[in-house]
């Protein structure tokens, strides 16, 4: 009987400069290990019976495109759409209905989903452990980095980008 597989799941998040400038996520390196959870901003909605899944297209900052049921944990908690591998938050949207297409921008979400937030106790899936393999900072240019950068140094005009990836 043959072995099992296993595959890498790589993604592409954006990590707001508004999060750096706070102090969250200052000890970011490649390299390094760290455990986040995602929102997605969308673009689009399309309501229906769509298999879990995500995909993502476009160089600079890529188009994120996630499929799978909503799942809505408690009254006071915002839409999360179950992609299989990725958990994020619907921000902006409450679809009703079994399930979505969305298209957006994946962004790490680090309130929502902290130990101390409204998610995590109730779907503690939607945070996971993530290698970060590349740190990019995309203004004129993409620039990359091997930290994220101190708060003093954040370019609030830039787009700071985050290759991550896990089995």
């Amino acid at each position: 009987m043959p072995a099992p597989r296993v595959s890498l799941v790589h993604l592409v998040t954006v990590l707001p400069a508004w999060m750096i400038a706070d102090g969250e996520y200052g000890d970011l390196a490649v390299g390094r290990a760290a455990e986040f959870g995602f929102a997605l901003e969308p673009e689009s909605v399309d309501v229906g019976a769509f298999p879990p899944g995500f995909a993502q297209s476009g160089d600079r900052v890529p188009v994120t495109t996630i499929s799978g049921s909503v799942l809505r944990p408690s009254s006071q908690t915002p839409t999360i759409v179950d992609a299989g591998t990725l958990m994020p938050v619907l921000h902006g949207a409450a679809p009703s209905g079994d399930g979505v297409l969305a298209r957006g921008r994946l962004v790490v979400e680090p309130l929502l989903w902290s130990s101390d937030g409204v998610l995590w106790p109730l779907l503690p899936d939607g945070v996971r452990l993530w290698s970060v393999d590349r740190i990019r900072e995309v203004a004129t240019d993409s620039t990359d980095l091997d930290i994220s950068p101190a708060v003093s140094e954040v370019d609030h005009d830039a787009v700071y980008l985050l290759d991550l990836s896990r089995p």
